[in-house]
């Protein structure tokens, strides 16, 4: 347990200024000088944040302000003082959160109770659970105005701060601590981008979205309902529960409301055991384990915001009922994918910061959205992961490490970046240590994959077991690998709805153009092109829209279903005479283009044709055109690589290793590529170019 808590002020003319503490008697242990230190130690990194030192027999856990660019803006840190065996490691996320609550409310009315308030809250969450995670970005207003900036698409962490400092009039000098609880719950994640030679800047990308909402005790709720409660309490309670929820409403206001119950470590102990089930109040203190001396105070603010509800029985027994549980629930974002391209077209947005947000996205689908897929391509990681525990068996570790390197991408392809930094870490080590790193570290890193293996493992028979309904609705959302098969429920006349939504996942999914390098195009001059030409696709080759003057749409989604037969005429007949001149100049356009091997400009110009098809009202035959689109795109790339095939060979009997290897290498990323587009399987052909690009560097000096 912590012994206790101080809060100091840096005063440029006084030095280190004593603001608060509790209890008492903790500064008894610790000078001025010791004050000093501490702060001394912080402003040395000038970084806001987390520092754990040793000072006498104290163990210190201590946030930091940082230093802030205005004068106006104090510099403070809290610091939590724990006994010399206590681990302050196991304090830095409950002080962080705290820390800014104490700063925030220092000088206000009040002060001092709510400071030992913090201290027993920060005493008791030395374990944070993923919900409360969640009602942190939910009860801070910095937060949750972060969360709402960053659903209009990435930002560098230094804008991301510039902007909330205007917003809320005052400079915010921890970012890092603020993204925390997003970057813990994986709702964004953190990606360096190269600038130039000795420029990087980090981004934050949005990954997913999260409400945080009441919902009813279903279990309770279905007792109640088959009679398995006393009449007295049951009547009472249903009663309660459908008026409440036939009037509540979602709003940021509420769900600020319900976060803080989350937050405050007692109030979330006593909605816990309430899931567990109805209970006197004499039993929540025995359930929770520990003494509640507030507990009245606590019960009255729940049961004022419709969390709890009091029910007397016959006996005049006060029973405690869980009135609405509280829920965080994620989603996938798929309007991102519109933002993304609204940005593009404004010129908003960088090229590859655009690429990069729909290759996260991609794999955030695939890892949260699409099981089936992500199944498949969890069998290909065990493959390769298999391959790699071979060649270390053959001491053939430069072809292990390889292997491992294929299994990381394949990783974050899926979605799980955890698993995939391991394995990039083990592929790394291995390749620079080779022997000492297999007889040193290599079976403590091996269980830690195969770990993450069980859990990947757990998690896909867990969607296994979802209900026939639920399997069905996942089923459907697998289908978007191979979106074109939504094109037949379109023409069934599901509305402009399920159209919309069509779009919006095939534009993650489909594969775009890997030779175009047009500039972004300005927003007076957005071509118009087919929604899916619109916007980047995730695969790193993958590029943006193109300008109006020289049109280079993007290809379309890469898993056609088999080749429908064309069409008949008639099915436009009747589409305006201005479009169907206008469908027939781009037929002939790209029948001319393909008579003279022009395929590359032949699958750009087929976004058009299918676009003009939509706009004419012929679905069908517009997804027919995406997927011959994608037919091309496809065969075109594999025919760019066989001619790097044959450069690369050629280099190769020429000893010239350097070519070889970076043309081995385009190749690796054309298949890793076309792995990722569905085409699985390149997976052993990425291997294949791995290996061969490992070989000639190898030779390289030689």
């Amino acid at each position: 347990m912590p012994e206790g808590i101080i809060t100091c002020r840096w005063d440029d003319r006084l030095g280190v200024v004593l603001e608060a503490k509790y209890p008492e008697d903790i500064v008894s242990g610790l000078t001025d000088d010791d004050l000093l230190t501490i702060f001394s130690t912080h402003a040395m990194s000038e970084a806001a944040g987390i520092l754990s030192m040793r000072i006498k027999r104290f163990s210190i856990c201590s946030y930091y302000t940082g230093i802030p660019e205005s004068e106006e803006e104090s510099q403070f840190f809290v610091a939590l003082v724990l006994g010399e065996n206590e681990n302050p490691s196991s304090f830095e996320e409950s002080l962080t959160e705290i820390a800014q609550m104490i700063i925030d409310s220092f000088g206000k009315p009040g002060f001092d109770d709510f400071y030992v308030e913090c201290f027993d809250r920060v005493s008791k969450m030395k374990e944070i659970s993923e919900e409360q995670r969640y009602a942190f970005i939910f009860r801070d207003e910095v937060r949750n105005l972060m969360l709402t900036k960053l659903t209009d698409g990435s930002m560098t962490k230094e804008g991301l701060a510039k902007w909330l400092s205007k917003e809320v009039e005052r400079e915010v000098t921890d970012i890092d601590g603020l993204l925390a609880p997003l970057l813990k719950t994986e709702l964004v994640t953190e990606l360096n981008i190269s600038k130039g030679k000795k420029v990087s800047l980090e981004y934050v990308f949005l990954l997913r979205d999260v409400a945080l909402i009441r919902t009813p005790h279903v279990e309770i709720f279905k007792a109640a309902k088959s009679g398995q409660m006393a009449v007295e309490l049951k009547e009472k309670y249903i009663k309660k529960v459908e008026k409440f929820f036939k009037e509540y409403r979602i709003s940021a206001q509420d769900a600020k409301v319900i976060a803080e119950f989350i937050s405050n470590p007692d109030t979330y102990d006593m909605i816990k055991v309430l899931r567990e089930g109805y209970m006197t109040r004499e039993e929540i203190a025995p359930k929770i384990g520990r003494e509640m001396p507030n507990l009245d105070r606590y019960l009255k603010k729940l049961a004022e915001e419709d969390i709890i509800l009091p029910i007397k029985d016959k006996k005049q027994r006060v029973w405690i009922f869980l009135l609405s549980d509280i829920q965080a629930i994620t989603f996938f974002p798929e309007y991102m994918v519109d933002v993304i391209r609204r940005r593009w077209k404004e010129g908003t947005i960088a090229k590859e910061i655009a690429l990069k947000h729909l290759e996260l996205l991609r794999a955030e689908y695939i890892s949260t959205q699409a099981p089936k897929f992500r199944k498949k391509m969890f069998e290909a990681i065990k493959s390769n992961f298999d391959a790699a525990l071979g060649n270390v068996k053959k001491k053939k570790l430069d072809q292990a490490a390889s292997n491992l390197e294929v299994c990381s991408t394949q990783a974050y392809d899926m979605g799980e970046r955890k698993l995939g930094a391991e394995i990039t870490n083990s592929a790394k080590l291995m390749r620079e240590d080779k022997e000492k790193y297999i007889q040193e570290e290599w079976e403590k890193d091996k269980a830690k994959i195969l770990e993450y293996f069980d859990l990947i493992e757990k998690s896909l028979e867990e969607a296994q077991k979802k209900s026939p309904k639920e399997k069905k609705e996942l089923e459907v959302k697998d289908k978007v690998v191979k979106a074109s098969e939504k094109a037949k429920e379109l023409e069934k006349g599901k509305g402009k709805e399920l159209q919309e939504k069509l779009v919006a996942e095939k534009e993650v999914f489909s594969l775009s153009s890997a030779l175009d390098d047009s500039p972004a195009p300005k927003a007076t001059e957005a071509p118009k092109t087919s929604p899916l030409s619109e916007t980047p696709k995730p695969p790193t080759t993958l590029k943006a829209p193109p300008s109006k003057a020289e049109p280079k749409p993007p290809k379309a989604e890469p898993k056609p279903p088999k080749a429908e037969p064309k069409p008949p005429k008639a099915e436009s007949e009747g589409a305006p005479k201005d479009i169907k001149t206008q469908i027939e100049g781009v037929e002939k356009q790209i029948k001319e283009l393909k008579k003279n091997k022009e395929n590359v400009k032949a699958a750009e110009i087929m976004s058009q044709l299918a676009e003009l098809y939509k706009q004419s009202g012929n679905i069908k035959k517009a997804q027919q055109i995406y997927d011959e689109q994608n037919k091309l795109t496809i065969s075109t790339l594999k025919d760019l690589q066989a001619d790097l095939i044959k450069k690369a060979k050629s280099a190769e009997k020429s000893r010239e290793w350097e070519s070889a290897a970076n043309l081995y290498k385009e190749c690796k990323e054309i298949s890793s590529n076309l792995f990722k587009a569905g085409q699985m399987s390149e997976s052993e052909k990425v291997k294949e170019f791995t290996a061969l690009e490992t070989k000639c560097r190898s030779k390289l000096g030689q």
